[in-house]
């Protein structure tokens, strides 16, 4: 039975539930359980929880070779980023826009999760590698301003 990461509450007893069933436990069996408590009880509150702030940015960029600056930039920013000595953007992705109607000319889509606004008001104003990369796209011919949108919510479908 996989574990739900992601739950709101982390109860040590329904792990133990998770345990297989016979009387007696192989030490492996044992070692891996304990390695998984220990895996997920360093997650903070805020990343057990549910709830993330989900932000969206989309440039229009009609140069190829500075849609390649500003995904490599992305690249280093993933790498690079850091709140208080630690990673704290929880998620990251970016990639070209699908050639379609939709798009609306807009050609980069980056789409970042938080663990709170907090989170994300630090990466704006803050962030040394947030910062990189906007000087990266400041020297880049946007055809626009960057769309930023931004929500806050728990998964509706987790697959």
């Amino acid at each position: 039975m996989p574990l739900n990461r992601t739950a709101p509450q982390f109860i040590l007893p329904s792990l133990v539930l998770t345990l297989p069933r016979p009387r007696i436990f192989t030490l492996k069996q044992v070692n891996l359980h304990l390695q998984s408590i220990k895996k997920l009880s360093s997650y903070t509150s805020s990343k057990m929880s549910g709830t993330r702030v989900h932000r969206v940015t989309m440039f229009k960029l009609p140069n190829q070779e500075d849609q390649q600056k500003l995904l490599a930039a992305y690249e280093q920013l993933a790498k690079t980023q850091s709140k208080d000595g630690k990673p704290y953007i929880l998620s990251l992705c970016a990639g070209a826009a699908a050639p379609d109607a939709r798009s609306q000319g807009y050609t980069i889509v980056a789409k970042s999760e938080f663990a709170s606004e907090a989170d994300m008001k630090y990466y704006d104003e803050e962030c040394q590698a947030h910062g990189e990369l906007k000087k990266t796209a400041h020297g880049l011919t946007l055809a626009d301003k960057p769309l930023t949108v931004y929500f806050s919510g728990s998964p509706q479908l987790s697959v």
